[in-house]
């Protein structure tokens, strides 16, 4: 197929041929067949996407308090030092 100024000249044509291609290759039970497990995979991505983003949130949560523990910990030792002082 020739093209003209990046679009195709015959569309119609091109489709029919996909279509044609796609039909050949592909029986109706099969198409039937992949549709669900597209979706199912989809859902299982956005799941894992899910528990990612709570894993990398609570890692967060954890590195944040680590340092606010170490901080009170700390400040105890002082005053206790500055009492015996």
């Amino acid at each position: 197929m020739k093209e003209a100024r990046g679009k195709d000249v015959y569309p119609e044509a091109a489709e029919d041929l996909n279509n044609f291609i796609v039909d050949s290759y592909f029986s109706k039970t099969t198409l039937e067949l992949l549709e669900p497990k597209i979706l199912a995979n989809r859902q299982s991505a956005a799941r894992s996407k899910e528990r990612k983003m709570r894993s990398i949130h609570a890692d967060l949560e954890h590195k944040a308090q680590t340092p606010q523990i170490e901080n009170i910990t700390l400040s105890n030792e002082v005053a206790k030092l500055q009492v015996g002082i």
